[in-house]
């Protein structure tokens, strides 16, 4: 994948420059985002048959996040609309996409603690 696909999917300046550069940074990123989500993934599955109250904190904790990123939809769509992101209607279609799949982890993870929290009590 080079800089201008990196760009497109919305990585910072820094990132982009080091992969056109060929450097670790952009991949040390990746790698850490990558860690991250199986993180979730790996605690998400830990809660099904763990009832440790941090688990369930961390989980509640990157469902705000999740939900909080895919909210800025609403302040995406705006700025696309006005230009702002150069006019690119590809571009405004992924960040829109985007917003929408992380949103609706966000909305999941919160529909599964509660729906568990229920199930505990």
């Amino acid at each position: 994948m080079g800089p201008e696909a990196v760009r497109f999917l919305g990585a910072p300046q820094e990132v982009v420059q080091s992969v056109a550069d060929k450097t670790f940074y952009g991949l040390t990123i990746t790698l850490v985002i990558a860690a991250l989500l199986a993180g979730l993934a790996f605690m998400a599955h830990k809660a099904k048959t763990s009832f440790k109250r941090a688990i369930r904190i961390i989980l509640w904790v990157f469902a705000f996040i999740f939900t909080a990123r895919g909210l800025l939809i609403f302040l995406f769509v705006p700025a696309n609309m006005e230009g702002r992101n150069g006019g690119d209607a590809m571009l405004f279609c992924f960040h829109v996409g985007a917003s929408l799949f992380v949103l609706s982890i966000g909305i999941a993870l919160i529909f599964a603690l509660m729906k568990s929290r229920k199930a505990l009590s």
